[in-house]
């Protein structure tokens, strides 16, 4: 089974990070292999900001990846996504805005990430 590793962001930042550039190749060239698959990508966001801002900075994450991708594939139309802001947290750090967490910046930026999810192989 293939899956892809997750990408992750720094706060408040959607540009592609050089640690991530080795896992998009990854994909690049799976899905450059394979010319029928279809890749659906995620984007997220910490718990930091608000709902609104946190959804615009997840679209402006999941645009630069998606860009990243569809210039080195053939067939770019077959890699997607979308942002989901912070409606989609992987652990118990929940804030809002101005409520703060407690949790580690380690952990903040678990939730700061990229998922990919195979669609059509």
């Amino acid at each position: 089974m293939l899956e892809f590793k997750n990408i992750y962001f720094d706060l408040d930042k959607s540009n592609i990070r050089p640690d991530a550039i080795n896992s998009l190749n990854n994909i690049v060239s799976m899905m450059n292999i394979h010319s029928n698959m279809e890749v659906e990508l995620k984007a997220h966001t910490d718990c930091r900001e608000t709902k609104t801002y946190n959804q615009l900075l997840s679209d402006r994450r999941a645009k630069s990846t998606i860009k990243y991708i569809k210039s080195r594939i053939s067939e770019p139309n077959r890699i997607s996504g979308k942002g989901y802001g912070k409606s989609r947290l992987i652990n118990r750090c929940n804030c809002d805005g101005q409520k703060s967490s407690d949790c580690t910046e380690a952990s903040h930026q678990k939730n700061r990430r990229t998922e990919f999810i195979i669609i059509n192989n």
